[in-house]
């Protein structure tokens, strides 16, 4: 049947630090906190309840309407839709705030119960019940984010499992990069892991500024090592990260360092955003500043220069598809999805 609707309704689950949710993009722009189940501590869950509690979402898409909180979000599309929604395809796990560094755009910043906690649940336990049960579409993918993933106890053992289930298409692990992982590079080797490393700079000391770590050389050093794992001859699989912040790294001078940084580095793919709260304040204006629109078009500019792989998270995508004013906006790539996959609707119908 085809309706407007999206991936993480039909298929996906995001879980939390205390509940479960329908998708990851709850505080971005469109994207909604639909809940599927509340006071949630890691315990298997009944799949069969999860699925009832995630049934009126996709009725309420096949009479036509769109819930309030994913108006205006990027994964909604007009395409035929499987009738089967007994199986999941897309995991996100962000049930953690621990991390080894303190950013200054990170949510736990001004959410202080979380600060950097080191409370969470164990995942390896549901995912192995929703394998055996067959609950997970081969095919499909999962997105580790959070605080940071390879300090978790359970990490190298959770992704080994995954890389090595036949199951599981696609792994994206969003990272410090401060610590080293063999799983993570041994997911690069053979295809399936997608690592984002977050550098937000080309140098040390704006490292330090929006980090609050002394970490940078020691990231571009593990960086080097993800980049040497993954085979060059295929998709890139391997990319640096970089936050547009206001009067830090907002500049054309730190960008070109941090594109030298990742050229050098042997990485041949770049995830850019803007960071969200300054965001939604300067949309809300109407006034985004005249440099940054700058730096995001340099960027672009470069990074085809340098055969680079742009891939826009959130507010970038989302200020990218809508300023019809941004120089060369017809030429400026646009993706759908994770930064190792061009979606469009023939590729994503190929891969339901």
């Amino acid at each position: 049947m085809k309706f407007n609707s999206c991936n993480w309704i039909t298929h996906g689950l995001n879980f939390e630090r205390s509940h479960i949710e329908m998708c990851c993009l709850r505080c971005h722009i469109g994207g909604g906190n639909l809940f599927v189940k509340m006071d949630y501590k890691g315990e298997i869950p009944d799949w069969n309840e999860i699925f009832e509690l995630k049934k009126p979402y996709i009725e309420e898409n096949k009479r036509g309407e769109i819930n309030p909180k994913c108006e205006g979000c990027f994964n909604l599309w007009d395409k035929e839709w499987f009738e089967e929604n007994h199986y999941f395809n897309y995991l996100h796990f962000n049930h953690w705030t621990h991390c080894n560094c303190r950013c200054i755009y990170c949510f736990t910043d001004y959410d202080k119960e979380f600060f950097n906690t080191q409370r969470y649940y164990n995942v390896l336990p549901v995912i192995k019940d929703m394998f055996a049960k067959k609950l997970f579409k081969p095919g499909g993918e999962i997105t580790f984010a959070g605080g940071e993933p390879t300090i978790l106890d359970e990490f190298e053992d959770l992704l080994d499992l995954l890389v090595n289930s036949d199951v599981v298409q696609k792994i994206i692990i969003h990272t410090s990069g401060i610590k080293y992982s063999e799983a993570i590079a041994r997911g690069i080797t053979k295809g399936i892991v997608d690592v984002v490393l977050s550098l937000d700079a080309g140098s040390a000391e704006t490292f330090k500024k929006i980090k609050n770590v002394n970490a940078y050389n020691k990231v571009v050093e593990n960086t080097k090592k993800y980049a040497a794992a993954e085979d060059r001859e295929n998709i890139p699989l391997v990319a640096t990260k970089y936050i547009i912040m206001p009067e830090i790294n907002d500049n054309i001078e730190e960008a070109e360092k941090w594109l030298t940084m990742t050229y050098e580095s042997g990485v041949r793919s770049i995830v850019l955003d803007i960071e969200h709260e300054w965001f939604c304040l300067q949309r809300e204006k109407k006034a985004f500043p005249k440099h940054a629109r700058e730096v995001l078009y340099y960027i672009h500019e470069r990074a085809a220069e340098l055969g680079l792989q742009v891939t826009l998270y959130n507010s970038a995508r989302y200020f990218i598809n809508n300023e019809k004013d941004f120089p060369n906006y017809d030429f400026i790539p646009y993706h759908y999805a994770s930064f190792g996959k061009v979606f469009n609707d023939e590729t994503q119908a190929a891969s339901d």
